[in-house]
């Protein structure tokens, strides 16, 4: 086992034998375990508090000025000027507060428009299972119009179209065959393929963009291969610290949808 080696980089069937993974799927009770240990394939989106947020508007450079400008009319006494900027240092505060409710409240709308379910091969029958729950080692299927639901490796000789430009900023589909990494949030333009799961949830390439000071060198955690030995002591490509979540989003996130 080549320890160093990162699973969007090895061949096919030294990656099925990193993950102990065949191109017939999981077992039911292996894709239990795996999401057990290696949690939701999924980002914990940290909220703050609507408050919190309010009161941050008062401190940046513009409201200090105004702030300033306040300040100093109470300490010479211009009631009349004090007020009018009040006034306008509530009115900048509050309309910038609604601009971004308005925005978190779209994006929200966007979230719970994507795909949230991929098509598994599990126990040898393919099932519609929430994609929350994929996990390393999963055999998924893509067609036309699917949303990559995490870092995979095309099977077989399908050939793909993608659309990755909101990873990569190509401004045109690439093809990708056999073989080839389908990464999370890459959209499917044309044909369908089988793909072999590879990193889920904070493993895979979109949250590399999100926390970038994770795995400074380019893959950071992503693609850990497995150790030697029984699939009981393999631990799977963990997130930083172990357990679920940690992220703090800057833009879309739907767990299997477009997340960065």
């Amino acid at each position: 086992m080549r320890a160093e080696a990162k699973l969007a980089d090895l061949p096919v069937p030294a990656v099925l034998a990193e993950l102990d993974a065949t191109p017939q799927g999981l077992s039911g009770e292996q894709a239990r375990g795996r999401l057990e240990r290696f949690g939701p394939n999924e980002i914990t989106e940290k909220r703050k508090s609507p408050l919190l947020v309010l009161l941050g508007y008062f401190w940046a450079p513009i409201p200090w000025m105004i702030e300033v400008a306040l300040v100093l009319s109470l300490v010479v006494r211009h009631w009349t000027d004090a007020a009018v900027i009040g006034v306008l240092l509530v009115m900048n505060v509050s309309v910038a507060f609604a601009e971004e409710h308005q925005a978190a409240n779209a994006i929200a709308a966007l979230k719970r428009r994507l795909a949230v379910t991929a098509r598994v091969l599990r126990d040898g029958a393919w099932a519609t299972l929430p994609i929350r729950e994929l996990v390393p080692g999963d055999v998924i299927r893509v067609r036309l119009g699917d949303v990559a639901p995490a870092d995979a490796r095309l099977l077989g000789d399908a050939s793909l179209q993608v659309d990755q430009s909101s990873l990569t900023g190509e401004s045109l589909p690439v093809t990708r065959g056999a073989g080839d990494v389908l990464y999370s949030g890459a959209v499917v333009v044309r044909g369908e393929a089988d793909a072999l799961v590879y990193a889920t949830g904070v493993c895979d390439r979109c949250r590399q963009f999100l926390r970038p000071h994770h795995g400074a060198g380019g893959d950071g955690w992503r693609g850990q291969p497995f150790p030697a030995g029984g699939d009981a002591d393999r631990p799977l490509p963990h997130r930083p610290g172990g357990g679920p979540g940690g992220y703090h989003l800057g833009g879309v996130d739907g767990a299997g949808g477009t997340r960065c």
